[in-house]
Protein backbone atom coordinates (compact mmCIF):
# COMPACT_ATOMS: atom_id res chain seq x y z
CA UNK A 1 0.00 0.00 0.00
CA UNK A 2 0.88 3.48 -0.71
CA UNK A 3 2.66 4.81 2.68
CA UNK A 4 -0.12 7.86 2.92
CA UNK A 5 -2.58 5.24 2.80
CA UNK A 6 -0.52 2.94 5.69
CA UNK A 7 -0.51 6.12 7.57
CA UNK A 8 -3.99 7.05 7.26
CA UNK A 9 -5.26 3.71 8.40
CA UNK A 10 -3.25 4.55 11.84
CA UNK A 11 -0.80 1.05 11.22
CA UNK A 12 2.95 0.67 10.16
CA UNK A 13 4.50 -1.56 8.01
CA UNK A 14 4.20 -5.25 8.51
CA UNK A 15 1.13 -4.64 10.46
CA UNK A 16 -2.30 -6.61 9.29
CA UNK A 17 -5.33 -5.45 7.28
CA UNK A 18 -8.54 -6.40 6.38
CA UNK A 19 -9.16 -6.86 2.93
CA UNK A 20 -13.11 -7.42 2.01
CA UNK A 21 -14.22 -8.41 -1.16
CA UNK A 22 -17.17 -10.53 -2.05
CA UNK A 23 -15.12 -12.29 1.33
CA UNK A 24 -13.05 -11.53 4.21
CA UNK A 25 -9.57 -12.21 4.52
CA UNK A 26 -6.20 -10.21 6.08
CA UNK A 27 -3.05 -9.34 5.00
CA UNK A 28 0.78 -8.38 5.78
CA UNK A 29 0.93 -5.12 4.42
CA UNK A 30 4.27 -3.84 3.11
CA UNK A 31 4.95 -0.47 1.37
CA UNK A 32 4.60 0.69 -2.25
CA UNK A 33 6.60 2.10 -4.65
CA UNK A 34 6.40 6.12 -5.09
CA UNK A 35 4.74 5.32 -8.35
CA UNK A 36 1.75 3.24 -6.74
CA UNK A 37 -1.61 5.58 -6.75
CA UNK A 38 -2.52 6.57 -2.94
CA UNK A 39 -5.48 4.53 -3.10
CA UNK A 40 -4.29 1.70 -4.81
CA UNK A 41 -3.72 -1.82 -3.45
CA UNK A 42 -1.41 -4.29 -4.20
CA UNK A 43 -2.42 -7.83 -4.12
CA UNK A 44 -0.71 -10.92 -4.65
CA UNK A 45 -2.91 -13.68 -6.94
CA UNK A 46 -3.23 -15.93 -3.67
CA UNK A 47 -4.54 -12.34 -1.64
CA UNK A 48 -7.30 -11.71 -4.32
CA UNK A 49 -8.77 -14.92 -4.41
CA UNK A 50 -8.75 -14.58 -0.93
CA UNK A 51 -10.90 -12.03 -0.70
CA UNK A 52 -12.97 -12.86 -3.82
CA UNK A 53 -12.03 -10.42 -6.18
CA UNK A 54 -10.60 -9.73 -9.75
CA UNK A 55 -7.59 -7.37 -10.74
CA UNK A 56 -8.91 -4.01 -10.86
CA UNK A 57 -12.06 -4.09 -8.44
CA UNK A 58 -12.45 -2.31 -5.63
CA UNK A 59 -11.93 -3.53 -1.81
CA UNK A 60 -12.30 -2.56 1.38
CA UNK A 61 -9.15 -2.03 3.58
CA UNK A 62 -9.58 -1.53 7.75
CA UNK A 63 -6.76 -1.86 10.12
CA UNK A 64 -7.28 -5.56 12.16
CA UNK A 65 -5.98 -7.04 15.31
CA UNK A 66 -4.14 -10.38 14.58
CA UNK A 67 -3.59 -12.58 17.20
CA UNK A 68 -0.78 -15.02 17.81
CA UNK A 69 -2.43 -18.89 16.51
CA UNK A 70 -2.45 -21.25 19.00
CA UNK A 71 -3.37 -23.50 16.70
CA UNK A 72 -3.71 -23.55 12.85
CA UNK A 73 -5.26 -26.50 11.18
CA UNK A 74 -5.05 -27.33 7.10
CA UNK A 75 -5.69 -29.31 4.44
CA UNK A 76 -3.71 -30.25 1.03
CA UNK A 77 -2.76 -32.38 -1.22
CA UNK A 78 -1.32 -35.75 -0.30
CA UNK A 79 2.12 -34.65 -1.51
CA UNK A 80 2.39 -31.90 1.27
CA UNK A 81 0.93 -33.94 3.91
CA UNK A 82 4.26 -35.55 4.04
CA UNK A 83 5.70 -32.12 5.72
CA UNK A 84 6.62 -32.45 9.28
CA UNK A 85 4.63 -29.54 11.59
CA UNK A 86 7.75 -27.95 11.72
CA UNK A 87 8.49 -27.71 8.30
CA UNK A 88 5.25 -26.73 7.45
CA UNK A 89 5.17 -24.06 10.76
CA UNK A 90 8.62 -22.61 9.64
CA UNK A 91 6.94 -21.68 5.86
CA UNK A 92 4.35 -20.24 7.41
CA UNK A 93 6.05 -17.75 9.94
CA UNK A 94 4.66 -14.79 9.94
CA UNK A 95 1.34 -14.95 7.53
CA UNK A 96 -2.10 -14.01 8.24
CA UNK A 97 -4.71 -16.65 8.26
CA UNK A 98 -7.89 -16.80 8.11
CA UNK A 99 -11.02 -20.13 7.87
CA UNK A 100 -11.20 -20.33 4.17
CA UNK A 101 -8.22 -18.87 3.04
CA UNK A 102 -6.00 -20.73 0.24
CA UNK A 103 -2.23 -20.40 1.49
CA UNK A 104 0.90 -20.79 -0.49
CA UNK A 105 4.20 -22.79 0.80
CA UNK A 106 6.33 -19.82 -0.11
CA UNK A 107 7.86 -18.61 3.09
CA UNK A 108 7.14 -15.00 3.55
CA UNK A 109 10.28 -13.62 2.22
CA UNK A 110 10.04 -9.71 3.49
CA UNK A 111 9.61 -7.72 6.87
CA UNK A 112 11.63 -8.57 10.16
CA UNK A 113 13.06 -11.90 10.95
CA UNK A 114 11.52 -13.81 7.33
CA UNK A 115 14.86 -15.97 6.72
CA UNK A 116 13.74 -18.37 4.73
CA UNK A 117 16.61 -20.34 3.53
CA UNK A 118 16.23 -23.63 6.10
CA UNK A 119 12.67 -23.52 5.30
CA UNK A 120 13.34 -23.36 2.06
CA UNK A 121 15.69 -26.35 1.92
CA UNK A 122 13.57 -28.78 3.90
CA UNK A 123 10.37 -28.16 1.69
CA UNK A 124 12.65 -29.06 -1.74
CA UNK A 125 13.84 -31.88 0.42
CA UNK A 126 10.30 -33.28 1.34
CA UNK A 127 7.72 -32.21 -1.71
CA UNK A 128 9.96 -32.04 -4.14
CA UNK A 129 9.77 -29.11 -7.06
CA UNK A 130 5.86 -28.77 -6.73
CA UNK A 131 6.40 -26.92 -3.26
CA UNK A 132 6.99 -23.27 -4.98
CA UNK A 133 3.11 -23.64 -6.28
CA UNK A 134 1.72 -26.00 -3.60
CA UNK A 135 -2.02 -24.32 -1.92
CA UNK A 136 -3.18 -25.31 1.50
CA UNK A 137 -6.14 -24.88 2.72
CA UNK A 138 -7.15 -22.98 6.15
CA UNK A 139 -9.63 -24.90 7.97
CA UNK A 140 -9.39 -23.98 11.67
CA UNK A 141 -7.88 -21.52 13.54
CA UNK A 142 -7.46 -20.84 17.45
CA UNK A 143 -8.31 -18.12 18.53
CA UNK A 144 -11.11 -16.92 15.94
CA UNK A 145 -10.73 -14.66 13.35
CA UNK A 146 -7.11 -13.42 11.77
CA UNK A 147 -3.90 -15.10 13.44
CA UNK A 148 -0.34 -15.13 12.79
CA UNK A 149 1.83 -18.11 12.43
CA UNK A 150 4.09 -17.99 15.17
CA UNK A 151 7.19 -19.93 16.18
CA UNK A 152 5.22 -22.09 18.83
CA UNK A 153 1.84 -22.41 16.97
CA UNK A 154 0.63 -25.89 16.58
CA UNK A 155 -0.02 -26.16 13.01
CA UNK A 156 -1.77 -29.56 11.82
CA UNK A 157 -3.20 -31.09 9.22
CA UNK A 158 -6.92 -32.03 9.14
CA UNK A 159 -10.37 -31.16 7.72
CA UNK A 160 -11.16 -27.97 10.62
CA UNK A 161 -14.07 -29.99 11.89
CA UNK A 162 -12.33 -32.63 13.74
CA UNK A 163 -8.27 -34.08 14.24
CA UNK A 164 -6.36 -35.84 12.34
CA UNK A 165 -6.53 -38.35 15.17
CA UNK A 166 -9.33 -38.49 17.55
CA UNK A 167 -10.13 -36.79 20.28
CA UNK A 168 -9.93 -38.62 23.64
CA UNK A 169 -13.48 -38.97 24.76
CA UNK A 170 -14.09 -36.93 27.95
CA UNK A 171 -15.42 -38.31 30.95
CA UNK A 172 -16.64 -36.20 34.05
CA UNK A 173 -16.20 -37.74 37.10
CA UNK A 174 -17.76 -36.01 39.93
CA UNK A 175 -15.70 -36.02 42.79
CA UNK A 176 -16.86 -37.93 46.02
CA UNK A 177 -18.75 -35.65 48.89
CA UNK A 178 -16.56 -34.99 51.76
CA UNK A 179 -18.24 -34.13 55.08
CA UNK A 180 -17.45 -31.10 57.23
CA UNK A 181 -16.10 -32.86 60.31
CA UNK A 182 -13.70 -35.00 57.80
CA UNK A 183 -11.93 -31.89 57.36
CA UNK A 184 -9.90 -32.10 60.06
CA UNK A 185 -8.56 -28.31 61.00
CA UNK A 186 -10.47 -26.31 58.60
CA UNK A 187 -13.78 -26.55 60.43
CA UNK A 188 -13.78 -22.43 60.72
CA UNK A 189 -13.49 -22.02 57.22
CA UNK A 190 -15.79 -24.96 56.52
CA UNK A 191 -18.46 -23.34 58.75
CA UNK A 192 -17.86 -19.76 56.80
CA UNK A 193 -18.72 -21.37 53.88
CA UNK A 194 -21.70 -23.17 54.62
CA UNK A 195 -22.83 -20.16 55.59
Amino acid sequence: MHPEAVAALGIREWDAVSLTGSRTTSAVVGLAGPDTPAGGVLLDDVTLSNAGLRDGTEVVVAAVTVYGARSVTLSGSAASQALSPTTLRQALLGKVLTVGDAVSLLPRDLGPGTSTSEATAALASAVGISWTSELLTVTGVDPAGPVSVQPNSLVTWGNGATATSPAPAVTHVRPARIAIDELKGCEAQAAKLAE
